[in-house]
């Protein structure tokens, strides 16, 4: 509407123009005939406002054209915002459409799992009944299986089974060796004694047949607890000089067996053999061998003490570690890996011993205050060797305790030792009770050659 007012406009201003331009020229013809009416000023005023108004025709033409493609590219616009309306509008249309399509399609999924699930919670509410069912009769069952194994614990806890297929059970062999061996019973009252013995803990007897005196003196016999006592009282004589360990071993069906045996000598040159039963060790090496040794003396110890307590026999009966160790010279072994290490192992056992004797009656001979004076060093050089009083206080209250318990071992192995080496060398020989010259030959069971061991190489 702007457009078309502005060409009228323009059209007019120009035919006014073409119109006053005409008269100017139809009046310079007539002043040519006449006289002029115009000056030339006029003329080119009037040709200015001709160029100007020319020049304005042209801006308003371009103007014209400019809005007409402005009004042409609003219409495609226009034109094309309406068509991607419907573009858009079809599109989501056709969404709604596959969103409706897909939403039934859930529903009716979404019923056949419902249906389904229906049928499935049917039959676990079944199961679940059958289920308390089965428990139901599972814990009757159990409670039954508890009272039955109740009742024969109690039965098996009250029952000692003399005989087992026509068996003496191990256990009644042991308890007869006991009675015998270290309670020092008469053999014809090991059977009442068994069953007072049982009557007291409330134990039954299965079978009642009570074990018969020779039947007891042959569990005695295959026990050897009477034997390790034999051997202990030979070995605790003050008449032996000396003692050798020995140890002879074999092999069967892939199962390795050591039989120990210690040889005493005495002063007029005989010597005795005391054997110290079989064992199976799991390898032959020396720390395994030095350690059964150590369990054997240990087993003497106290079967022989066991028997002297039963008799309340005097202390000087008793076994005594310190004279053993002291009269300790070698030891010798064919199933050893290494002989000549649990030899030394054995002599430097032998000397910590005997050292341990020592320092003990040291501490026990010493008074409050140096005792006191001695733990204060002691604890210091403890506290030195864990590394710096930082260190001490950060150990737990158990640990702390620990160290303070081994206050009086380390004391004493500390004065027992500085005792024993302010001893000449001649009182430390005599000492250790430790004669060079004596040997101990031993025949090899395979090669038969022989060969001994002196303890005195390892002093």
């Amino acid at each position: 509407m702007a457009s078309a007012k502005a060409k009228d406009a323009s059209r007019a201003h120009a035919q006014k123009g073409r119109e006053a331009l005409a008269r100017i020229r139809a009046e310079r013809n007539s002043g040519k005939e006449n006289e002029p009416r115009v000056s030339h000023r006029t003329v080119e005023k009037l040709e200015t406002k001709l160029t100007d108004a020319s020049s304005k025709v042209a801006m308003l033409q371009e103007r014209t054209n400019m809005l007409e493609h402005q009004r042409d590219a609003h219409a495609q616009a226009k034109r094309r915002q309406q068509s991607a309306s419907e573009a858009e509008r079809s599109a989501l249309l056709t969404a709604h459409a596959e969103t409706v399509a897909g939403l039934s399609l859930a529903i009716a999924t979404l019923e056949g799992r419902l249906s389904v699930a229906d049928t499935t919670i049917l039959e676990l509410r079944k199961k679940l009944k059958a289920a308390e069912m089965r428990l139901d009769r599972f814990e009757k069952a159990r409670e039954d299986f508890c009272e039955r194994t109740t009742a024969k614990k109690v039965r098996e806890a009250t029952t000692l089974h003399m005989k087992i297929s026509g068996r003496y059970t191990d256990p009644v062999r042991d308890l007869v060796a006991n009675l015998v061996c270290l309670a020092n019973v008469p053999t014809e009252h090991v059977p009442l004694v068994i069953q007072l013995v049982a009557d007291c803990a409330g134990l039954t007897l299965s079978p009642a047949r009570l074990v018969s005196p020779t039947s007891a003196r042959r569990f005695v016999r295959e026990v050897g607890l009477g034997s390790e006592i034999q051997a202990a009282e030979g070995i605790n004589k003050e008449s032996v000089s000396s003692l050798c360990f020995g140890a002879d071993g074999t092999s069967d069906r892939k199962m390795q067996f050591m039989a120990r045996h210690i040889t005493a000598m005495y002063a007029d040159g005989s010597s005795e053999m005391f054997c110290l039963g079989v064992e199976r060790p799991v390898d032959h090496t020396a720390a395994v061998t030095h350690a059964g040794w150590l369990n054997s003396v240990d087993g003497l110890a106290d079967a022989h003490d066991g028997a002297a307590a039963a008799i309340d026999a005097p202390d000087t009966d008793k076994f005594t570690r310190e004279r053993f160790w002291k009269k300790f010279v070698a030891s010798n072994s064919d199933h050893a890996s290494d002989m000549g290490s649990t030899n030394n192992m054995l002599v430097w056992t032998r000397d910590d011993q005997l050292i341990l004797f020592r320092d003990v009656d040291i501490l026990e001979a010493m008074d409050p205050e140096k005792y006191q004076d001695n733990r204060s060093a002691e604890l210091v050089s403890v506290v030195r060797d864990i590394g710096g009083s930082s260190v001490w206080n950060g150990l737990s209250d158990e640990a702390r305790a620990l160290h303070l318990q081994r206050l009086d071992q380390r004391i004493a192995r500390r004065l027992g030792l500085e005792s024993f080496n302010a001893l000449s060398p001649e009182e430390q020989a005599e000492e250790r009770v430790f004669r060079r010259e004596q040997k101990l030959r031993h025949a090899g069971s395979d090669k038969g050659k022989e060969w001994g061991y002196m303890g005195a190489q390892n002093s």
